[in-house]
């Protein structure tokens, strides 16, 4: 079943009655992005009031109006404006410990043969690739050197075991290459 997101009332509401163009909602979030001629409070106790009307409760101790030029959270990433006006995502720092965590905890899966190596190769790369939707380079880097310290192979960008890695690798690919099915020419 394929969940579609509608615009809610109070969207609309924002959108179309109070006139801004950037606001959205993920889930039961909404950020807002209000323009500098415009009062923030008064915004904010209109949606709040609009929200009571549906039912909807606000909490207001999880809302906060923050100026731009400081750094913010939303969806567990940090955002903040650069002087250029650039907008740089920093992803949640406390997942590298877990993403540390669950890579030490699959090479002993794998090294009991709990887990294939497809299996592990696909949260590997889950992990990673969270970390290179934002601008978090130096967190690659380190997650990588992981994954070569522990599992003796480096990944290419697109998480495929670099080639002249495969000798040095075998113990850990014996079974793993059995599993694959390779097309081609």
């Amino acid at each position: 079943m394929e969940m579609v997101g509608l615009p809610s009332p109070v969207d609309n509401y924002i959108k179309c009655q109070l006139h801004i163009k950037g606001a959205s909602h993920y889930m039961d979030d909404y950020p807002v992005l209000i323009p500098p001629h415009r009062d923030p409070e008064e915004i904010l106790n209109k949606i709040v009031d609009k929200a009571a009307k549906y039912g909807l409760t606000v909490n207001l101790a999880k809302t906060h109006i923050c100026p731009l030029t400081k750094p913010f959270k939303y969806c567990k990433a940090k955002f903040r404006l650069t002087e250029t006006g650039k907008v740089v995502i920093n992803g949640n720092r406390k997942s590298v410990p877990r993403a540390r965590h669950k890579f030490k905890a699959l090479k002993r899966m794998y090294d009991s043969g709990e887990r294939t190596f497809e299996d592990v190769r696909a949260s590997i790369q889950g992990s990673i690739a969270y970390f290179e939707n934002y601008n978090d380079h130096n967190r690659v880097l380190k997650l990588r050197r992981l994954v070569y310290s522990l599992f003796g192979f480096k990944l290419d960008k697109r998480h495929n075991i670099i080639k002249e890695d495969y000798d040095q690798c075998d113990m850990y690919f014996s079974n793993a290459f059995e599993e694959w099915a390779f097309a081609g020419t």
